[in-house]
Parts: structure tokens; C-alpha cells; sequence
């Protein structure tokens, strides 16, 4: 009988400045030495579990961690006698600290190459969110020892490639906020780099624009505003108000509407990994096809 499996998978933008694919896997390196868990919501904490290097592949791989950390001086509850359970129920726990329940394993693969990172978001049953991901690297990439060497560490969730196009698509829009995060110089064209000279003769690393538009009228962004947010899309974000045809309001963000691979295979046939491994690559030539034509 066919066993089929499902996986999804999401891409995490990671940058800094200044910048070479050495830096990045020894930032990813120092990520996971700290071997530091982040709260991700409610009792939910998640770690770099492991990391490897691929010298032939350029890329490195491991596994995201997730799982409990119970507050152990918190009352226990005895399900039996629908009651808090009492000292003499108690006398036979004895869970040491570095043990922890409910562990969920989600492969990634990062490309230092392009600072892209690929990570399972549902794996056998077991989901992790974008956003929790994102405060992973957002806490690990900002902690002192971090901070000490690289900076500033820019986390961005790389969105679907439809979201910008539907924000500069709405019928009434009376607001288009771009907020542009400093790109890799390597990624960008002449006008991007106009702009983001001016940034560095400023000493700044982030530009937020605002356009407001005039009453009673749609926005009518320029192609140079077009081709900041698309770069702000993958760095930074990009959000539109607005109403519909219907006149109801609009808000659209590309921060609410990540790329999202998703894959169904035969597991008696199929390595789970090898399939993570392959839809991360397409993920990859699809982001790679999509900054060229941005340029």
C-alpha cells in the first residue's frame, strides 16, 4: 500500500554587511554553537539541533529543533482524580533540566552563496510556523556574541512573488509603505545602487517610504518605485492599503504571505530528505529567476 507524505517548505532571506559566503557559514557556525534555546510561543522553544558543511554542494544542512520546556515549579495536574496533584503523587518525578518533551525535527539547507535559507515547516505531522522560525534566527542572529562580529543581522521571510503584485494591483490604493532593507551589493543594478549609495554616504541601513495618496485618487506607483519594492519584497517588506471594487478596505502585506513549497511523495520509495532536498533547490532557482528579473 502507498504511503504517502506530505512536506512544506519556506525561505528565509539572512543578510549582512559587509558580506562573502565564508561569512556566512561561519555565522550560521557561531548560530549554532551558542546551542541557545529561543522561546517560540507559549511553552514552544526551538534551537539549531545540528549543522553540517558541504564543501562539494557549497551548502550546509542540519536540523531545526523544536520542543517543551516545562516550568517544573509550576502544580501538576492529576488527570485521575480530576484534581492538583498532591507531594506524594510527585515523589517518583525526577526529570532532570537538559531533558525535554515533545521533540519535532525540521530539516533545512542554507546557501551561503545567496544567503538563503530552506526550512520544513511540516514534516511527518510536525509544523513549525514562518513567523516562529523568523524569531529563531531574529533572537539567535542578535545575540552578543553575534552582534560582536557581524552587526546587524537582517531576517526577512521570503514572500510569494504574487503578493507585491497584488498589493500594486488594488483597485483604491490610498497608501503603499516600502520598507528596504540594504542588499548585498552583488545584488543589485544600477538604480538600485544609486539609491543605496545614498544610503551609505547617510550611514543608513534601512529606508522606509511612505506614500500617501491624494484623496479620491489611486496610487500610481513609478517604475522606480516598483523596482525599490520589489527588491524591499525579499528585503524588508512591502504593504499596501486601499479599498476594492466593492469599496470595502484592503490591506495586504508580503510579510503575511510567504513562498510555500509544498510536496507529496511515496515514502517507500522516496527519501523524505532527498525530497526536501530537491524542492529547496527548485525553491532556489525560482527566487534566483525572480531577482533577475528584477534587474
Amino acid at each position: 500500500m502507498t504511503q504517502l507524505k506530505k512536506i512544506r517548505i519556506v525561505s528565509l532571506n539572512i543578510t549582512i554587511q559587509p558580506h562573502t559566503p565564508d561569512m556566512y557559514v561561519d555565522l550560521l557556525r557561531k548560530a549554532f554553537k551558542l546551542k541557545k534555546p529561543v522561546r517560540l510561543r507559549g511553552s514552544d522553544y526551538g534551537m539549531i539541533g545540528s549543522l553540517k558543511y558541504n564543501p562539494e554542494s557549497e551548502t550546509v544542512t542540519g536540523d531545526i529543533y523544536k520542543f517543551l520546556s516545562i516550568d517544573l515549579t509550576k502544580p501538576w495536574f492529576n488527570s485521575k482524580k480530576l484534581q492538583k496533584a498532591e507531594d506524594e503523587d510527585l515523589e517518583e518525578l525526577n526529570i532532570p533540566d537538559n531533558l525535554k518533551p515533545n521533540l519535532e525535527t525540521f530539516g533545512y539547507i542554507f546557501y551561503p552563496q545567496g544567503h538563503h535559507l530552506f526550512v520544513e515547516t511540516y514534516s511527518g505531522g510536525n509544523t513549525i510556523g514562518p513567523q516562529q522560525l523568523k524569531r529563531l534566527f531574529d533572537i539567535l542572529l542578535s545575540s552578543p556574541e553575534i552582534l560582536a562580529t557581524y552587526g546587524h543581522v537582517d531576517v526577512t521571510i521570503e514572500p510569494t512573488a504574487e503578493s507585491l503584485d497584488q498589493i500594486l494591483k488594488i483597485p483604491s490604493l490610498s497608501r503603499l509603505t516600502i520598507r528596504v532593507t540594504r542588499p548585498n551589493p552583488d545584488d543589485l543594478d544600477d538604480l538600485e545602487e544609486e539609491v543605496f549609495s545614498r544610503m551609505d554616504e547617510e550611514h543608513v541601513s534601512k529606508e522606509e517610504r511612505v506614500l500617501t495618496g491624494i484623496r479620491g485618487q489611486s496610487i500610481e506607483p513609478s517604475e522606480a518605485t516598483i523596482k525599490l519594492a520589489r527588491v524591499a519584497a525579499s528585503n524588508g517588506y512591502v504593504k499596501g492599503h486601499g479599498q476594492g471594487v466593492d469599496n470595502n478596505p484592503i490591506e495586504i502585506s508580503t510579510v503575511k504571505h510567504p513562498y510555500i513549497a509544498e510536496a507529496v511523495y511515496d515514502a517507500d520509495v522516496q527519501l523524505g530528505s532527498s525530497v526536501f532536498y530537491q524542492e529547496a533547490e527548485s525553491m532556489w532557482s525560482s527566487i534566483k529567476r525572480r531577482m533577475r528579473r528584477n534587474r
